[in-house]
């Protein structure tokens, strides 16, 4: 009677992990099929250590990922997050405010040299159990950063609920390995600017989790 207790549990078990295996495939395939051609892909390559602020630094590279177009990391003078422009090496945007725990609710600014002028914007995290969800004030527009349970992509929406971009960790075969986002926009009504800040809130607050 205990080995079919045994056998029967084991059963089970296999039966469960494999419903699990198939909702994890079925939610693939629906992201595959739902896939929209990028007009611009960027790479952003986090560096291993952190700064005196405990975020951490990251490279934005071309698709190609040999190009380095940008720098995020924290300001020496400044209690915030800059994005640095190569080759010319100035400070385009920065973002500071609340990261801690729960709470998120920072504010940023995109500098535009050629038209001498700035733009700013927010970033807030809404309470959801099921969907990680942020909110993002920018322009005069507001826009929905969300990323669903047993998914792998956090989703940028506008209020339409158009889909302008997405970005997802790539998966690490060796912990040597650098960790390396891919982001994707499909719709140029967002700053890329917002989805470098926005690729740098998620990790660290996945590290901090």
């Amino acid at each position: 009677m205990m080995t079919w207790d045994k056998t029967n549990i084991m059963s089970s078990a296999i039966r469960m992990n494999s419903y699990w295996m198939m909702l994890l495939f079925i939610i693939i395939c629906v992201e595959n099929v739902q896939a929209k051609k990028p007009i611009r892909t960027y790479l952003l390559m986090r560096d291993d250590r952190m700064d005196k602020n405990g975020f951490s630094r990251f490279s934005v590279l071309d698709s190609s990922g040999k190009e380095h177009l940008y720098r995020l990391k924290s300001s020496y003078t400044h209690d915030r997050l800059e994005l640095i422009s190569y080759p010319s090496k100035e400070v385009t945007a920065c973002v500071e405010g609340q990261w801690k725990a729960e709470i998120l609710n920072v504010s940023f600014q995109i500098f535009d040299s050629i038209r001498n002028e700035t733009t700013n914007g927010t970033i807030q995290k809404v309470f959801n159990l099921f969907v990680e969800t942020y909110t993002i004030e920018w322009n005069y527009e507001s826009f929905l950063l969300k990323k669903k349970l047993f998914t792998s992509y956090h989703k940028f929406y506008d209020w339409n609920g158009n889909l302008l971009g997405q970005f997802r960790k790539r998966f690490r075969w060796f912990s040597w390995s650098s960790f390396v986002y891919d982001l994707k926009i499909f719709i140029d009504k967002l700053a890329h600017e917002v989805y470098f800040f926005s690729v740098a809130i998620a990790d660290h607050r996945n590290l901090m989790a």
